[in-house]
Order: structure tokens, then sequence, then C-alpha cells
């Protein structure tokens, strides 16, 4: 529905807050880089181009009502494909021999090309290989290791290649899954966030992130699909073995609250919280050396290809840390995140189809916790952290509107959504600029978390209401690709 006349648009008053609060962390950085700087001119921070940006969302939000978008039957295809070229290009060309064709290929796309095939899966399958003599990753945990003795010693760098298909394949799918779900608009978005340094970089390495963002979201399909208490159970073990790997997965179980949707799903988040706090509290140590690596050094370079909560506090701070200037600018990403979650509420609608209601909450929280996870809480996380971001796409443009079953049809957006799906595509397409990566991405993933509360209490306000007939509040049922928000 389109605001009445001389009405404030929905979200139009946290997006400003949220761009007065980015344009001054932009500020502050680009006044100490300034201080820094050799001759008091040159800065190589960007941002100036953060600052840019920001004055771009705020003048789309305010002077554009709606924007039309018209889709196509089989557009959620076009992500896909678009990767699979990439995967299937990247691979002949370095099969045959062309490097420099290659490596021009991952120049051109800003992705950091490694020496080795599926570089991430090569590192940890050569633990194995060698009965676990080099180095330690901090990043993951000691069930790790309980791989080896459950293939019977045989896992190691034999298996690399039938890995990272699989992987792939993996990715490939739940974009697919993911296009599937989205609004016209956000089908284009996905278009275009198909071939971001972000997403193809996590394609390139098989990091297991891949395995924790296909969980998500083929999880949320397997409830949507079949909403029990047996696959709610089953996407909760898998979020939990998951966590044993790696940690912050645990934090994902918050979406299993929706759970509480189905016959006796209550038991489903109780048993993961029980469950998780066992883990960590044995393996305590092992979390406190990964919280650790995260504040080394060397991750300090703002124009690394990466997000993190530490990369603007040197961007803003510089070497001297424990500053009372330190501590504002940890309060501003938070207060960044909270704007961001008023914003997701604004603008998302929890009304429809219980079932597709429940599959956009699901991956829209479980994305947004998974990046601020390592960004925010633990303090950085690599380029490839980006692309969970993608999982918040789908419930960030508008409701589909015309007849599905047309060769095209067609929805509108209104600025604010457009101004925030700008946003989106930015924070996974600024790989070399760590600072004004991790802002927009911080707020976006606080859009994603509050357009899941909003769901979600949507949700238990409907099914809170008394009915006198079982069809009685259920809702209009979604149309084919339908997102959430208005």
């Amino acid at each position: 529905m389109e605001p009445a006349q001389g009405a404030t648009k929905p979200g139009i008053v946290p997006l400003s807050i949220g761009s007065v609060l980015s344009i001054g962390l932009f500020l502050a950085v680009w006044v100490r880089a300034l201080q820094d700087s050799a001759d008091g001119v040159t800065t190589s921070t960007g941002a100036r181009f953060g600052l840019a940006v920001t004055l771009v969302v705020v003048v789309v939000a305010v002077a554009v009502r709606s924007v039309g978008t018209r889709t196509f039957r089989f557009l959620f295809l076009g992500p896909v494909l678009l990767s699979a070229m990439f995967v299937i290009l990247s691979a002949t060309l370095f099969a045959t021999g062309r490097l420099d064709a290659a490596f021009s290929l991952y120049g051109g796309l800003q992705v950091s090309r490694s020496d080795k095939i599926f570089s991430d899966m090569h590192w940890v399958l050569s633990w194995f290989s060698c009965d676990f003599c080099t180095e330690w990753d901090p990043h993951y945990g000691p069930a790790l290791m309980w791989l080896d003795p459950l293939t019977l010693g045989h896992l190691g760098l034999g298996w690399l290649l039938p890995l990272g298909a699989v992987t792939t394949l993996l990715l490939l799918v739940s974009l697919g899954v993911l296009a599937r779900f989205s609004s016209p608009g956000a089908r284009w978005m996905l278009l275009i966030a198909g071939v971001s340094p972000a997403w193809l970089l996590l394609l390139d390495r098989a990091n297991s992130d891949a395995f924790i963002l296909a969980a998500l979201v083929l999880g949320a399909w397997l409830v949507w699909w079949k909403p029990s208490l047996l696959t709610w159970s089953a996407f909760a073990f898998i979020l939990w073995v998951l966590g044993t790997v790696k940690y912050y997965p645990f934090a994902l179980g918050a979406v299993l609250v929706f759970a509480i949707f189905v016959r006796f799903g209550w038991v489903v988040p109780v048993v993961f919280l029980a469950a998780s706090s066992i883990y960590v509290g044995l393996t305590w140590s092992w979390y406190e050396r990964s919280r650790a690596w995260t504040i080394r050094p060397d991750l300090f370079d703002v124009q690394l290809p990466a997000y993190g909560r530490v990369l603007v506090e040197r961007a803003v701070v510089g070497p001297d840390s424990g500053s009372g200037v330190q501590v504002l600018t940890i309060g501003a990403l938070v207060a960044l995140m909270a704007v961001g979650i008023w914003l997701g509420t604004a603008l998302a609608d929890g009304s429809g189809d219980p079932g597709r209601a429940t599959f956009l909450g699901v991956i829209a929280v479980g994305g947004a916790l998974a990046f601020l996870g390592k960004v925010l809480w633990a303090g950085f996380g690599f380029l490839y952290t980006g692309a969970f971001l993608l999982l918040i796409f789908p419930v960030l443009m508008g409701r589909n509107g015309g007849d599905r079953r047309a060769p095209n049809y067609e929805s509108r957006v209104s600025g604010v959504a457009t101004s925030v799906g700008i946003v989106g595509l930015i924070a996974v397409f600024t790989p070399f600029n760590g600072v004004v990566a991790t802002v927009f991405g911080i707020l976006i993933a606080g859009v994603g978390l509050g357009a899941g509360i909003r769901i979600f209490l949507s949700m238990y306000l409907e099914s809170s209401r008394p009915r006198s007939s079982p069809n009685d509040g259920l809702g209009d049922v979604l149309d084919e690709g339908e997102a959430i928000l208005p």
C-alpha cells in the first residue's frame, strides 16, 4: 500500500538515522587518515566513497516514491547460471594452463586467487593427510578431528576434488532456492550478487562457511516443505554439528524459535541451547583461542579484502587502542545494527503463507547472525563472510505483483527498500574497502534481523488469534516468488 499524501514513508526515519551514523563513521575515518597522511591530502581509506554512496542512498529514499521491477518465469535460474559459468570458465583456464587469462578473470572480478584449487578445503584436508602435523587453525573446534575416526582414517587430500565439487553444487542449489523464493526485485539483486567478489570467493575457496550457508538455506527449505518436529530436529542437529566444528553456528540456533509453530516444537530450541552450552563449556579454551585470533595486528589493514569491527576501529582510532574514541566507534557500530533492526521491522510484513514466511524468516535471521557473529562480535571475517548477506536479499525488496503464470510480471518497490538494496549490493561488491563493506554490511545484517523478528512476531500473533473455523486467520497465500517486504 502506498503511503498517504504527505505521510512519512515507512522506514525513512531509521534509514535517515542510519545514514547519519554512517556519515559520522566515514568522516571520522577520513579525518584520521588526513592526520596520518604524508602530505595531509592523500588518503586511501575509501571513506569518501562511503560518503558518496550514503548520500546517493538518502537521495533515492527521499526522491523516489516507488520503483517498478519486471521479472521472467525462469529468472531465478540466472544467478545459478552466472555462478556456474565462473566456476566452469576458471577451472577450464587453469586446467589448460592459461594462467594469465585465469588471473585476469579473477583480477577483473576482484576475487583473490590462491595457488591451489579449493584452497581452504585443501588446507583443512592437509591436516588429516599428515596426522595433524601442521599448524591448527584456531577458527575450528576440536570436533573437526572426529572426522578422522569416522572415516576410518581415510580422510585426506584425496577427497579434495569430490568434496569441492559437492560444496560447489550445494552453493549453487542454495542460490537457486534463494532466488526461487524471492520477489522480482530481489531476483535481480541476486543476479547481480551472483558475480560479487564475496560470493565468488566462497565458491572458489570451498571454505567451511559454504556448508553453514547451505545448511541454513536447505534447512529452511526442508521445514517449509514439511514442517514437523522431525524436520526441525534434523535442521537443529545439522546446525549443532556445524557449531562443534566452527563455534559461531551455535548462535544460528536462534532461527529454531520458528519451530514453536509446530506441535511440541518448543523442545527443539530448548534442547539445542542445552547441548550447545554443554559443548562450549567443555571446550571453552578452544573458543577463547578462536576469539583471540581476530585481534592479530596483521588483520588491521583496512585494504584487506575482509569485513571486521577491528578494521573500523583501527581506521578511526589508529594504532592506539583502549581509548574513549574506540569505545565510541564500537558503540556507533552497535547503534547502526540497532537502527538496521528498526528499519527491518518497519519495512517487513509477516502476513501471508506461514510456510513461506518461515523460510524467509529463517534465512534472514540466520544470514544476519552469521555475518554479525563474525564481523561485529568476533571482530573479523574474511571476504567470503559477505556471502551470508545474500540470504537477506529475498526480504530486501517488495512483494510480487501481477500474475506469476504470465511470461513476465511486475512488482513495485518503495524508494526506501530500493535504497536498502543498493546498500546491500555495495556491501558485497567492495572487497578491498573493509571500512565501507563493514559499515554497510552491519546495517544490512540489522535489517535482516529486524525483518526476521517482524515475521516471527506476526506469525506468533496470528497463531494466538482465536479462530472460528480451520481456515480463519491463515491469510492470503503468497504468489510464487513473493517476498515478505511490502
